[in-house]
């Protein structure tokens, strides 16, 4: 979901930024260790896959139900907001061109912030 967030759009960039991620984020997100301490990332197959099986909907509730547990001051689902002010939630990510690290790796930078926002609900 980094990757995507990040602006990833091929199978393959996605399988290359979870080989890029260092070994406690691999491990923190659950990846496998073939060797101990050595968590191992996804192959862009098994990346396409999984994408291929994934249930968007699903995906979408979970990631909704996700940040919206993060929020303390989130209103309840069925409070019809109208036109009060809404909390949102803003994420950006960019891979910086030509910056690299000393081992090679490039720099993806990811933000987040939250902030009162006015809006429309969804259609």
């Amino acid at each position: 979901m980094c990757a995507v967030l990040a602006g990833a759009k091929s199978h393959a960039v996605i399988a290359g930024c979870a080989a890029d991620a260092p070994a406690a984020v691999l491990t923190t997100l659950g990846g496998p260790s073939r060797e101990p301490g050595r968590p191992t990332a996804a192959t862009e197959a098994t990346v396409r896959r999984i994408l291929l099986r994934m249930d968007d909907d699903a995906l979408d509730e979970a990631i909704g139900a996700w940040l919206a547990a993060r929020d303390p001051d989130r209103p309840p689902p069925d409070l019809d907001l109208g036109r009060r002010a809404r909390r949102s939630l803003a994420v950006d990510g960019k891979t910086v061109c030509g910056a690299r690290r000393a081992d090679g790796s490039q720099v993806h930078p990811l933000t987040a912030m939250t902030a009162i926002g006015l809006g429309s609900s969804p259609a």
